[in-house]
C-alpha cells in the first residue's frame, strides 16, 4: 500500500508538559486536535514508550504548548530528542506552571491548554488521552508552527516513536 496520501494530512507542533510530584517533563508532539466544544474537550497522542505516557496515566493531567515558528532546533530537540526519565527538560528552559501544575515554556510557546484527562483509548503504540480543557491562554504573537514546516524548513527528523514516523522505505505491499 502506497501510504504517500497520509503525508499530505497537517499537524501542529506542540509541547506537552506533564508533571509527577517535583518531576517536571516535557515532551514535542504532533498530534493534538480539539474533539468536542461544549464541553470543550481536547486530544494528545502520546507514545507507550514515552515518560510523559507515564506521567499522564499516573496523574491524569497535562498541558499543552502550541509551538511558535520562532522556536530553533536545539529548542525543539530539547524536548524531541531525549527522554525525561533521563535528563531535566526543564533545567535550561524559562518556564511556568499551568493550574494543573504542568510545566508551560515561557519562550516559543503561543498559547497553553491545560488539561484534566477524562477518558483514553488504546490505540496499540499510542494512547489517545482525552481531556478537558480546564484552562487555556494565549501567552505570545506569531505563527503556530506545522509539522510540515519543521521538517520542510527546519529539515526537522521524526524519532521513531512519534505516529508519523515513517521507515526509508515505508511503501507497504498489498497482500
Amino acid at each position: 500500500m502506497d501510504i504517500t496520501p497520509l503525508f499530505t494530512i497537517t499537524y501542529g507542533l506542540y509541547v506537552v508538559g506533564s508533571r509527577s510530584g517535583d518531576k517536571l517533563n516535557g515532551q514535542i508532539s504532533n498530534t493534538v486536535f480539539q474533539v468536542t466544544a461544549d464541553p470543550v474537550k481536547v486530544a494528545v497522542s502520546i507514545s507507550k514508550a514515552e515518560f510523559t505516557h507515564e506521567l499522564i496515566s499516573s496523574t491524569g493531567k497535562c498541558c499543552i504548548g502550541v509551538l511558535s515558528e520562532e522556536a530553533d532546533m536545539t529548542f525543539i530537540g530539547n524536548f524531541g530528542f531525549k527522554s525525561g526519565r533521563d535528563v531535566d527538560k526543564f533545567a535550561s528552559i524559562p518556564y511556568t506552571l499551568a493550574p494543573s501544575g504542568c510545566p508551560i515554556p515561557e519562550v516559543n510557546i503561543l498559547a497553553y491548554i491545560d488539561l484534566e484527562i477524562c477518558n483514553s483509548i488504546d490505540v496499540d503504540t499510542h494512547t489517545v488521552f482525552i481531556g478537558e480543557v480546564t484552562d487555556c491562554g494565549i501567552t505570545g504573537e506569531g505563527t503556530p508552527m506545522t509539522y510540515s514546516y519543521y521538517r520542510e524548513v527546519l529539515c526537522g527528523k521524526t524519532p521513531p516513536t512519534a505516529p508519523s514516523y515513517k521507515l526509508e522505505s515505508h511503501n507497504l505491499e498489498k497482500k
